[in-house]
């Protein structure tokens, strides 16, 4: 009889230690599940190259610079953007710094132009070039850069400035058109943009003295 009594007592004992275990398993398996539906992804817009300061980034070339990539909702910097056909949404646009290779695109790296333009209560365009590329910071502006520009006589005495102009695209001594990350071309030619009660005394006195450029 007491043999009997043990038996069943150890019967019992295993049976409660299986419910036991049978049960810290799916309390697991629950807490596994809820991890992993914790781990949301997103999408976001990210750079699939190294890419400088300046580079123009349109409709036609977005495809090169950027790549859709899932990321930790988590972690996701704030000001992204969900797809390429959102980066260009506004336009071209130029880049504004150095980035590599799988950064996160957010709204501060880059530079719209449409969003410049819309500053501009009568916008249009001006152009101009400098004798000598010493008079243009060394021939490094570029499209995207703002510029003061000062007209001086040949005594050195101001005739002439306007201050934070918008560069629409530089030219070389030859007329080529610069590209906007060119670290090497030479540029003297600039149009610009200017509001439409600007530009008589602009085109009046830009040819008055000699021109200076500096950047902004």
């Amino acid at each position: 009889m007491e043999s009997k009594n043990k038996s069943k007592k150890n019967w019992l004992g295993i049976l409660g230690c299986a419910i036991v275990a049978i049960i810290a398993f799916f309390i697991v398996l629950l807490l596994l599940n809820k991890a992993v539906k914790k781990v949301e992804t997103v999408d976001v817009v990210a750079f699939s190259q190294n890419v400088t300061q300046k580079t123009e980034i349109n409709k036609d070339n977005v495809n090169s610079y950027f790549s859709v990539i899932k990321v930790v909702k988590q972690t996701k910097p704030e000001n992204t953007y969900t797809s390429l056909d959102e980066v260009v949404a506004d336009g071209k646009i130029y880049i504004d710094g150095n980035y590599v290779k799988n950064e996160v695109l957010t709204k501060e790296k880059v530079v719209s132009e449409r969003k410049i333009e819309d500053a501009y209560t009568d916008k249009v365009e001006a152009s101009f070039k400098v004798a000598a590329f010493d008079a243009a910071v060394g021939g490094t502006i570029r499209a995207g850069d703002r510029i003061n520009i000062t007209v001086v006589d040949n005594t050195g005495i101001e005739k002439y400035s306007i201050d934070n102009v918008y560069v629409a695209a530089t030219f070389t001594s030859d007329g080529t058109l610069v590209k906007e990350n060119d670290t090497t071309a030479i540029a003297i030619g600039f149009k610009i943009w200017l509001n439409g009660s600007e530009l008589t005394d602009f085109n009046t006195n830009i040819s008055a003295g000699i021109v200076k450029v500096s950047k902004m």
